[in-house]
């Protein structure tokens, strides 16, 4: 969660000039509280809260001493590093970093999705040929297209599908003569990631992680929701027991804890 927030933090750095560089911050003496107290203001005046505010709790927990100071001045770099290879954004790494640090994979039933089968997958599922009723050009039609994904885990699936609907929308509108441009794909992501992608897991830290990774399609797009969802896995005090996502407890949006 570090990493990802130091890489979404040096994205964010060359589209708004209030986002310091990653460098910036290591410059300062107490670079730990800098890095808290900066993505505080990320949070509050830029709401990128998915992506910073468990980051930051993390960045406050954390114990203060030299060798913690060391380890994440080394974790940024690394950031850094990734940033610099663009190409590394585009294929889940943090995803794939998440499933090989995961100590309850096993018992969670938790298993990585490679980007190549989510992109056939998805592909062959939302093929145009597939769908003759959708307008995939109106912005309305599509608002009432729903994908979800009951596991979702890190968001590979959910970004396939985000790229997926974006491939439909330009070969349709293209296809009948119409134009697109760098505004109505912002706008249309804008829309995927509002109103059409929807996930759920019983991982918090993975549903932060599917946030950063939908998100990261287009950096420059401020979110005001994201149909992502936290569900309970567990016995709680009064005996009810849930099931995660496949429990009923689904069918409440009221009380789903919106990431």
């Amino acid at each position: 969660m570090l990493a990802n927030a130091f890489i979404f933090q040096e994205q964010l750095s060359s589209l708004d000039a209030k986002v310091r560089t990653i460098h910036s911050v290591m410059a300062e003496r107490d670079f730990i509280g800098t890095a808290a107290a900066h993505w505080e203001m990320i949070i509050t005046e830029l709401n990128y809260v998915p992506i910073f505010k468990v980051a930051r709790q993390i960045l406050l927990s954390l114990p203060a001493t030299g060798d913690t100071d060391k380890s994440v001045r080394h974790l940024a770099q690394r950031a850094l590093e990734i940033v610099r290879k663009k190409a590394a954004l585009r294929h889940d790494l943090m995803g794939r970093i998440y499933h090989l640090l995961l100590l309850e994979a096993k018992f969670l039933g938790t298993y990585y999705t490679s980007v190549p089968a989510a992109t056939l997958l998805l592909k062959l599922c939302l093929d145009i040929v597939r769908w003759p009723s959708i307008n995939w050009s109106d912005p309305e039609a599509l608002r009432q297209f729903n994908v979800g994904d009951l596991a979702c885990g890190t968001g590979t699936l959910l970004m396939a599908a985000s790229q997926a609907l974006t491939d439909n929308f330009i070969k349709f509108t293209l296809g009948r003569g119409g134009t697109v441009d760098e505004a109505g794909l912002r706008d249309l992501h804008k829309l995927i990631v509002e109103e059409m992608l929807h996930g759920y897991d019983v991982l918090p830290s993975a549903v932060h992680l599917t946030a950063s990774t939908l998100a990261l399609l287009a950096p420059e797009t401020c979110f005001e929701k994201m149909r992502l969802y936290s569900l309970p896995l567990c016995k709680v005090q009064n005996g009810q027991i849930y099931l995660g996502s496949i429990d009923s407890y689904l069918l409440t949006p009221s009380t789903h804890n919106l990431i």
